[in-house]
């Protein structure tokens, strides 16, 4: 799309799409190879999370540079949040491997922070109105 339109998808949202592809990728070696476990798919997401934080992150700090309160600064305070907290639930899922109970609470724990990530979003890029209130979501 960005060859026909300038800058029709955003630079962070085309790094997003290339870290699900090399999750997508590591899931189909890992199906075909016939693994059973599927943790370090797990592991390869967490970091692809983390990276997509440190992208969003860096991409709002450098707006700001530029144009200052470009965006909000608890909004940027709020990215730079997400980076941590990706960076712990790496390190945890790093910490969990070789224990199935662990791995598993490990797993919901991702899933968690990626629910509460997306209801984020919503917020962010859905406006409000009586008919869908935010408060639903």
């Amino acid at each position: 799309m960005n060859a026909k339109v300038r800058n029709a998808v955003s630079a962070d949202e085309i790094a997003s799409f290339a870290q699900d592809l090399a999750v997508a990728k590591l899931q189909l070696q890992m199906a075909m190879a016939g693994a059973d476990r599927d943790f370090d798919v797990w592991l390869r997401r967490a970091e692809a999370a983390l990276k997509y934080a440190q992208t969003q992150y860096s991409g709002a700090t450098a707006a700001n540079a530029r144009r200052p309160e470009t965006i909000n600064p608890i909004d940027v305070q709020r990215k730079r949040l997400r980076v941590e907290v990706a960076q712990l639930e790496l390190e945890r899922g790093q910490a969990a491997e070789g224990s199935p109970d662990r791995e598993q609470a490990w797993r919901l724990s991702v899933i968690m922070t990626e629910l509460q990530t997306l209801k984020e979003e919503v917020r962010e890029t859905v406006p409000s109105s009586p008919i869908y209130p935010l408060w639903r979501y």
